[in-house]
């Protein structure tokens, strides 16, 4: 649910790699990646679509430019 989550997206490029999708997308003025597990139920990934993202700081890794 966009309106529900923490942050708002969207999608920019949907990679399928085996067991998971990798999800590139913008929030805010920032570039994002998402891994999603294949075979998992949930909304449909499509470039263009806005999404809600919600961010466990647990999970949250940070790359030098």
């Amino acid at each position: 649910d966009v309106s529900a989550a923490s942050m708002r997206g969207r999608i920019d490029h949907v990679v399928f790699a085996g067991a998971l999708t990798h999800v590139h997308l913008t929030v805010g003025d920032q570039a994002m990646q998402a891994m999603v597990q294949n075979g998992v139920a949930g909304p449909s990934l499509e470039v263009g679509a806005e999404v809600g993202v919600a961010v466990d700081a647990d999970a949250v890794r940070v790359l030098p430019n």
